[in-house]
């Protein structure tokens, strides 16, 4: 991720990132168990948590990189 950007999904134990047709979901079986999207953003490395939903998303949503400031840098 240093060396070329991309996006990296990060994922904490009890947590999965389930992809079924082109959606996806985050779901936990403990309240604190996330799944992050990590990526590159100038010359910092991003993390930002993927909110966890009952309802499929596309997975479109998923590699947009948001535009904000660099406080959530790692």
């Amino acid at each position: 991720m240093r060396e070329q950007d991309g996006i990296g999904i990060g994922i904490d134990n009890n947590c999965a990132l389930e992809i079924v047709n082109g959606y996806y979901r985050v779901i936990a079986t403990h309240e604190n168990a996330n799944a992050y999207k990590v990526y590159k953003k100038k010359t910092r490395i991003k993390k930002e948590i993927i909110s966890k939903n009952h309802n499929f998303k596309s997975i479109n949503t998923l590699i947009q990189v948001l535009e904000g400031t660099d406080d959530d840098a790692i």
